[in-house]
Parts: C-alpha cells; sequence; structure tokens
C-alpha cells in the first residue's frame, strides 16, 4: 500500500517535472525569437541611421545641385537675402513626387533671393569665384501665373484631374508668389490617357504632368517614356530623410519595448 502511494507521487512528481520542463521549453523557445527580433530590430535601427547619416551629408554638401547653385548655397551665410533653392523650400507627398519632379524639372535648383540686389550679388559672387551659374527668382519681383477659373470650371469634375500642381505642394506662404509662378498653371492628371482628355477640354492651352512624369505640352506635344531611375533626385532624397527621422523614432522606441 505505502509503495502505491510512493509511486503514485513519484508519477505525479514526474508529470509536474514534464509540464514545467514544457513550460520551460516554450519560455525559452519565445525568448530566443523575441531575442532574435531585437537584435534584427537593432540591425534595422543601425541601417537606417547609416542611411540618414549618408543623406544629411549629401544634404550638407548639395550633392545633386549645379555647381553653380551649390557655390551660392554654400555661401548662403555670407550672401545677403539668399532663402535656399525650391528643392529646399518645398515638401511634396510622395504620390505627386514624380508628376512634381516632371512638372519642376531644372526649376528644382532655381535660388530664390529676397530682392534683385540679392541676386545681383550672388550672381558677381558666381563670376568673381567662377563658380558657374545659376537662376535666381526674386520675391519682389516674380508674380504667379494661374489657369483661368473658367478652364478650371471644365475640368474639375473630370475623373482624370489630380489637381494644380501648386496646390499639391506644401511651403512656406511667404513663397506663394514663386510656387505659383512655377507651378501654377501646370495640372496634374491621373494617366497619359486622361491628360490628353483633359488637353482637348482646354485646347492644349496649359501643360498636364501625369502622376507617371508623362507631359502634354501646350499645343499637343507629347514627352514620356522611361525615365532612368533617378537615384539622387533632389525631392526623393529629401521625402527619404523625412520619412526616415520619423521612422528612426518609431523604431528606436520599440527596441526600448523589447
Amino acid at each position: 500500500q505505502n509503495i502505491d502511494i510512493i509511486q503514485e507521487k513519484i508519477d505525479h512528481r514526474i508529470h509536474q517535472y514534464r509540464d514545467e520542463q514544457k513550460s520551460f521549453e516554450q519560455l525559452q523557445s519565445k525568448y530566443d525569437a523575441e531575442e532574435k527580433t531585437y537584435y534584427k530590430a537593432l540591425q534595422f535601427v543601425q541601417q537606417a541611421k547609416q542611411r540618414k547619416e549618408l543623406l544629411e551629408e549629401m544634404e550638407d554638401e548639395y550633392a545633386g545641385f549645379y555647381q553653380g547653385v551649390k557655390e551660392v548655397l554654400k555661401a548662403r551665410h555670407t550672401l545677403p537675402g539668399i532663402e535656399g533653392a525650391i528643392a529646399e523650400l518645398i515638401q511634396v507627398d510622395k504620390s505627386y513626387s514624380v508628376a512634381i519632379d516632371i512638372a519642376l524639372g531644372a526649376s528644382l535648383q532655381h535660388i530664390v533671393v529676397k530682392n534683385e540686389e540679392a541676386a545681383r550679388a550672388a550672381i558677381q559672387f558666381l563670376k568673381t569665384n567662377r563658380s558657374g551659374r545659376a537662376t535666381f527668382l526674386p520675391m519682389t519681383v516674380i508674380q504667379p501665373k494661374e489657369i483661368p477659373s473658367h478652364l478650371i470650371n471644365q475640368i474639375q469634375n473630370n475623373p482624370a484631374f489630380v489637381g494644380i500642381a501648386a496646390n499639391l505642394v506644401s511651403f512656406d506662404g511667404k513663397y506663394a508668389n514663386i510656387i505659383h509662378h512655377l507651378l501654377g498653371n501646370v495640372i496634374i492628371a491621373k494617366d497619359l490617357q486622361g491628360a490628353n482628355e483633359l488637353a482637348r477640354i482646354i485646347h492644349y492651352r496649359n501643360r498636364i504632368v501625369t502622376l507617371d512624369g508623362d507631359v502634354v505640352n501646350p499645343g499637343g506635344s507629347m514627352t514620356g517614356g522611361a525615365a532612368k531611375q533617378k537615384t539622387s533626385s533632389l525631392l526623393s532624397r529629401k521625402q527619404e530623410l523625412d520619412t526616415l527621422q520619423t521612422k528612426l523614432v518609431d523604431m528606436e522606441n520599440k527596441c526600448i519595448v523589447l
């Protein structure tokens, strides 16, 4: 009888041990998985930091800007009235970045200045240092461009119409005349077929750019195709840097939680 009781106790302890062993193995497995996730997250954070530092270095060195523009931007603290290049002064949603990039073209590197005197001083600086050329947009003289309201009324309810380019970018209000001068008369359309349709409605009076970057020019000519991958696009670089800065904060917070 005593032996049966002892055996029963032994069996109970064995079952208890096995249950605890199973719980331990599950906890160990969970720990290993979480540790792996943690170190993987740390690796992602490190990679993101390295990419951010590279992009910041490119921003600081004005990589991708024309020589003349770069020299003026680097000397902005000694030159009077330099506000910055258009690429620095606007923020663009990722869904519109290709269209705005194409719509602005070389204008992305135009330099906004307070007045004509500032433009003259910067041009003299470039001449003196033989540092190339740049285009300047004095805030005191540049006038906005716009599409007549009767034309907008004809196309704004069309499914292909995305918006007027100037209304799809964000910027400080003091640059409104400049941005509307560059983008106020440019229409953004969903696709090329839609752009052709809109162009017919407005009698080919304004440039229409699609979200993919194809263009219907005033008069009806069309430009498009497969553009080379623009790894150094000024707008995309700025967007990536902004996105990385936001993501890094979130990723680092998650690492702390882990």
